[in-house]
C-alpha cells in the first residue's frame, strides 16, 4: 500500500509503501521546559483558526467533519513534538501548562521525531489513535497550513466515515507511454467538464471520461485497478476537502479570523478566488513531465468530487453508505452504453489531442530510461545500501525529477531523506538511484586518500558497526547496526542482524 504525505506550501508528494512507520531506535527524551525552538503561541492559534475554519464552513465542506475530533501532531524543527488534543499521549510526551488549543491540552516532548517526517504532513497512529501530523514549515503561508491540517485531519475522518477497502496491490504500469497519455487525457476532460457552464454538454464531457478511463483499465490488471480507485478515494477526497474549502471561501468572500493581529501575514483567504482557479488549472496535467498515478489520484479524485457537487450532490453520504468510489458514483450518475465506448475515445482523443500527448509521454519515457541507463553506466566508486531485510515499509522526500523504469527508480536531485525501519538516509542535489533491494550512489570523482568518506560509530561487535554514522560528500546515513566493506571500486553497507550472504548482490 501507497503511503502519501503533504508537502507545505508545494504541493504533494507521494512516498513509500507503508501504512504504518515507526522508528526502532530509541532517541533520549527529556523533561526540559520549553525551548527558544518551540512552537510560539502564535502557531497554536493558528491550529485554533483550522478548527474555527471548519465551524464556518460547516457540512459543506463535509457533513460531519470535524477536525476538533483528531488530535493533531507537530514535528517542529526534528527538535520537539507537540501533541494536541491525545487522549492519552506516549509516556514520553509531558502536558505543557497553561497552554490549551480549542480547550484541548498541548502536550510535547523533546528530540528527533519518532513518528513522522520533519517536513510536510500525514496521518499517523500514535498510541493507538490516529493523529493529523504536519512538520512545521516556517516560511509556509498560514493558509498553506490550515490547508494541509485540513487534508491530514480528514484522513482520519476517512477511517470512521467508510472502511478501508483492502485486498491485492500492484504497481501501475509507469513506464508504459500510452497509460500516461491517457492518464493526460482524463485530466484534460475533467478539467473541461469544470470550466462548460452548460449542463447537457458538461455531461457529455463526463462519458467520455468514463470511457476513457475504462479503456485505460485495459491496460490493467484487477490489482492496480483495485488499488487504484482505492487510493483515488483516499487521495482524492483529502484534496477535494482542500480545494471545496477555498471555493467555499470564494463565495464568502474569505472569513473573519481568529487573531488577526498576530499574524499580519494572515489575510483570511482574502485572495481565494484566485487560489481556487489556480487549483483548476492544476487538473489539466501539462506537458513535459513524466505521469504517474501518484499523482494522478490526489488531483483526479478530487476533480471528480467537484463534478459530483454539481451533478450527484448525494455523492458523499452516498460513499460510504454504498461502500463506493467516486468513479463508481460517476458511471451512476453519467451512463454509458458498451457500444457507446470507442466512439467516445474516438473523440476525446481528436478533441483533446491525444496524438500530442502520447509524443510527449512517450519521449518523456525515453528520457528516463536514457537517464537510469546512462547512471547504471557511470563509472566511479559506487556505494550500496541495501534495506529489504529491514522491518517495515519505507517514507522518502526525492528531489524532481525524479524517473523511473520498472523496479529502478533515479532520484535525479537526490533525496532528502529516505527512511525505513531505524535506517536514515539523506542527500541532496546529487543523483541516487533506487530499487527494492539497495539505494546506490556513485561518486565520479572520489578521493584517493579516502577522505571523502567517514565512517563513525558508537562501538564494534566483531566486525559489527554499531551508532553507525557514514558521511561522503553525496549523502549521509545513520544505522544502529551494520557490515561495511570498503573496496576502491565499491562501498557496500548491510544492516545487521543477518547473514552478508543474503543480501541480494
Amino acid at each position: 500500500m501507497r503511503k502519501s504525505w503533504m508537502i507545505l506550501g508545494v504541493g504533494i508528494a507521494t512516498l513509500g509503501a507503508a501504512d504504518r512507520f515507526q522508528f526502532e531506535r530509541v532517541t533520549a527524551q527529556t523533561q526540559s521546559a520549553p525551548t527558544s525552538q518551540s512552537l510560539t503561541v502564535l502557531d497554536l492559534h493558528r491550529i485554533e483558526e483550522a478548527y474555527h475554519l471548519t465551524d464556518v464552513l460547516g457540512d459543506g465542506l463535509w457533513p460531519g467533519f470535524d477536525l476538533r475530533k483528531r488530535p493533531i501532531a507537530i514535528n517542529n524543527r526534528n527538535v520537539e513534538e507537540v501533541l494536541i488534543g491525545h487522549p492519552n499521549p506516549p509516556p514520553e510526551f509531558h502536558l505543557c501548562e497553561g497552554q490549551s488549543v480549542g480547550g484541548k491540552p498541548v502536550f510535547r516532548r523533546d528530540g528527533y521525531t519518532l513518528y513522522a517526517p520533519r517536513w510536510g504532513g500525514g496521518s499517523v497512529e500514535i498510541a493507538g489513535t490516529e493523529c493529523a501530523y504536519v512538520g512545521v514549515k516556517w516560511d509556509a503561508p498560514t493558509e498553506d497550513y490550515l490547508l494541509v491540517l485540513l487534508h491530514e485531519g480528514f484522513h482520519g475522518f476517512q477511517q470512521e466515515y467508510r472502511e478501508r477497502s483492502e485486498g491485492p496491490t500492484e504497481e501501475p504500469p509507469q513506464d508504459d507511454a500510452e497509460y500516461s497519455a491517457l492518464l493526460a487525457l482524463e485530466s484534460r476532460i475533467l478539467y473541461q467538464i469544470l470550466m462548460t457552464e452548460n449542463d447537457e454538454a458538461a455531461a457529455g464531457l463526463a462519458r467520455m471520461f468514463i470511457a476513457v478511463r475504462r479503456t485505460r483499465w485495459r491496460l490493467l490488471g484487477e490489482a492496480v485497478i483495485s488499488d487504484e480507485a482505492e487510493w483515488e478515494y483516499r487521495e482524492g477526497t483529502a484534496t477535494y476537502i482542500q480545494v471545496r474549502a477555498v471555493q467555499l471561501l470564494s463565495a464568502k468572500g474569505g472569513f473573519k479570523p481568529l487573531y488577526p493581529d498576530e499574524d499580519r501575514d494572515y489575510r483570511a483567504f482574502a485572495t481565494a478566488p484566485e487560489r481556487y482557479r489556480e487549483q483548476l488549472e492544476d487538473i489539466r496535467i501539462a506537458l513535459g513531465s513524466p505521469i504517474s498515478f501518484d499523482y494522478g489520484m490526489y488531483v483526479l479524485g478530487m476533480a471528480q468530487g467537484l463534478v459530483l457537487d454539481r451533478f450527484r450532490p448525494s455523492w458523499k453520504r452516498e460513499i460510504a453508505e454504498r461502500d463506493c468510489t467516486q468513479f463508481d458514483l460517476m458511471e451512476r450518475a453519467f451512463k454509458v452504453a458498451e457500444g457507446q465506448r470507442d466512439s467516445l475515445v474516438s473523440e476525446a482523443k481528436a478533441r483533446f489531442q491525444y496524438d500530442i500527448l502520447l509524443a510527449d509521454q512517450t519521449g518523456q519515457m525515453e528520457k528516463q530510461k536514457a537517464a537510469i541507463r546512462g547512471y547504471l553506466e557511470t563509472k566511479g566508486r559506487r556505494y550500496r545500501i541495501f534495506h529489504d531485510e529491514l522491518p517495515g515499509g519505507h517514507k522518502w522526500k526525492p528531489v524532481a525529477p525524479v524517473y523511473r523504469l520498472r523496479d529502478k527508480i533515479i532520484w535525479v536531485g537526490g533525496v532528502r531523506r529516505f527512511e525505513k525501519g531505524p535506517m536514515v538516509f539523506e542527500s541532496q542535489n546529487v543523483p541516487i538511484i533506487f530499487d527494492w533491494h539497495a539505494i546506490e550512489w556513485v561518486d565520479t570523482n572520489p578521493d584517493p586518500s579516502g577522505k571523502d568518506l567517514r565512517i563513525s560509530c558508537t562501538g564494534m561487535r566483531g566486525d559489527v558497526y554499531e551508532g553507525l554514522v557514514v558521511e561522503t560528500d553525496g549523502f549521509r546515513l545513520e544505522l544502529p547496526s551494520a557490515l561495511v566493506e570498503v573496496t576502491k571500486e565499491l562501498v557496500t553497507i548491510r544492516p545487521v542482524p543477518f547473514a552478508p550472504q543474503t543480501a541480494h548482490d
